[in-house]
């Protein structure tokens, strides 16, 4: 089956692990976590928070290598959803990265400028 990749955020550590529990209980994909670049420290704890998953061969995680490893794992045949949370630009980099590679059927979800799903209830009088 098709692997969901996470670029994790650089804006917020807990997002990564947001991203990933989404597509994985959400969903139900395996995932590839790839850290930022400005979050390899998160490795270590993420590794233990998400041991059960890693365990079961549901979730991966991987540092950043640069753009030319990031731009190979979006492109990867196994990979078919991308998930990212940053810029309209690398949105719409990611989508020109898979339509370059003949990929235009892998769907890509993004959480631009903070516009999360999650919707907090009013508070109970």
């Amino acid at each position: 089956g098709a692997v969901t990749l996470v670029l994790g955020a650089g804006n917020q550590s807990f997002l990564g692990v947001v991203d990933v529990l989404s597509r994985c209980l959400q969903h139900a994909e395996p995932v590839l976590l790839k850290l930022h670049p400005l979050r390899p420290w998160l490795s270590p704890p993420l590794l233990l928070i998400l041991a059960p998953l890693i365990a079961r061969n549901i979730v991966a995680v991987t540092l950043d290598r640069g753009v030319e490893q990031a731009s190979a794992l979006c492109t990867h045949p196994l990979v078919g959803h991308v998930h990212l949370t940053g810029s309209e630009e690398t949105a719409t980099a990611v989508r020109a990265s898979l339509d370059r590679a003949g990929r235009p059927h892998v769907g890509i979800t993004s959480e631009l400028g903070c516009a999360t799903p999650w919707l907090p209830p009013p508070r109970a009088s």
